[in-house]
Formats: structure tokens, sequence, C-alpha cells
């Protein structure tokens, strides 16, 4: 009821904030347990804005994008939700051309020219196929729109949002596909700006950042909940 005794508004989720005296220590803890209770929640902490594993997995896919050889970015989108290939396929991929002065990128395109191994070889190819194609995107259309393009196609939305603190997962998404808008909207260094400006960290361009109407339960210190 409200003040009056009334019937009020139904409470949700975003009404609801725990305040702590101290983060650290305490926070992750108490997280923990609304995550095991099924209940959405975020700590307004200090985080990196690289910190969350949905985030890093879309900024991988966007550093590839970049750069085809970066091996760290391309192994991890082969290990990603998106293909979940194995530490043996992997490994079986990289055989293909052993040379460490070559990237994983050149292995690939050496396995999908060999003849032995017939599904590895359509493997390999089917994933060269993919990454000029989402190259080829990429370049044809705004980067907010390509990101949300890219999260909807691949199925990375729907499949974070199915994880335990799937709400937020998908606003850090959400707010990730906006700072790329708003980056391209005031920033002429691309697409590599944005990573950089990304692995710098700060408020400004950190997408774990959740809008007033997400309906999460927030954990924050008493400090920070001063003039909210």
């Amino acid at each position: 009821t409200d003040a009056d005794g009334q019937p009020g508004q139904p409470l949700h989720y975003r009404d609801m904030v725990i305040l702590l005296p101290v983060a650290k220590g305490v926070a992750d803890k108490v997280e923990a347990e609304l995550v095991k209770a099924g209940i959405p929640v975020y700590v307004d902490a200090a985080m990196n804005a690289m910190g969350s594993e949905e985030v890093q997995q879309v900024t991988q896919h966007l550093m590839l994008l970049d750069n085809l050889r970066n091996d760290l970015a391309l192994i991890s989108e082969l290990r990603s939700p998106l293909f979940d290939l194995s530490e043996r396929e992997l490994a079986e991929i990289r055989l293909q051309l052993p040379d460490d002065k070559r990237t994983f990128y050149d292995a690939m395109m050496v396995c999908a020219q060999q003849e032995e191994n017939q599904p590895l070889r359509q493997r390999c190819q089917s994933l060269l196929d993919f990454l000029e194609e989402e190259r080829f995107l990429y370049r044809s259309m705004p980067v907010e729109e390509y990101l949300w393009d890219f999260l909807m196609r691949s199925g990375l939305y729907a499949h974070y949002g199915c994880q335990p603190g799937g709400k937020l997962r998908q606003a850090n998404l959400r707010m990730l596909c906006h700072k790329a808008g708003e980056y391209a909207a005031n920033h002429t260094e691309g697409l590599a700006g944005f990573l950089s400006t990304l692995h710098q960290g700060g408020d400004s361009t950190s997408p774990t950042v959740v809008n007033p109407w997400e309906d999460v339960v927030r954990i924050m210190t008493i400090h920070k909940s001063k003039g909210l």
C-alpha cells in the first residue's frame, strides 16, 4: 500500500536496493545468494568495462573484425557459444601449420585447402566464409546497427539472457551497442578507436551501467546511494 494506506503500484525488482557500508568482500557474496535464488541483480561497484563475460565475448568479435590475424580474438570466437570448437579441434587446425610465426588464421586457410580430413576442411571453410561475411556486413552498416543485428542473428543475445543474471547481461549488451553508436557519432577513429576506449575503461564507456528501468535489484554502498 501507499503512504495513505491505499493499494499502490505492483512492486518490481527495480524498486529494491540493498545498501552496504562497504562493497569489498560483501557485495559479491550477496550477489551470489540472489543469483542462486533466481533474482536478477546488479552490483553498483567500480567495474572494468571489459569485466563481464558477455561484453568480453562481443568485444573479442569486434577485435577480430578489425584484424583477422589476431590469434587471441580468433580463438576466443571459435571457443565461444557461436562455434564451441573443442581443444582437440583447435589443435588439429593449428597442426596444419605448426610454424609459430604464422597466425591461427593462416592455419585455418591451410586447413580449408587440405584433402585428408574432409569434415575439418569443411568446418574451416565455413568459418572463413562466416568471418568474411561479418566483415562485409560491418563495413556496410553503422556500428551500432551492425552490433545489434549480429547479437540477434548469432543468438548471443538470447544465449546470455538465459544465463544466471540474464537481464543484466542483456542490459550490458544493449549498453555496449549504445556506446558504440555514441562513439561513432562523435569520433572519427573508427572501430580501433572504440576498442581502445573500451580498454581504457572509465564510467563514460562502461557498458555495465544499467538504466533506471532495468528490472534488477541493485546492490550499492551507502556512500554511492547519496543523491539518488
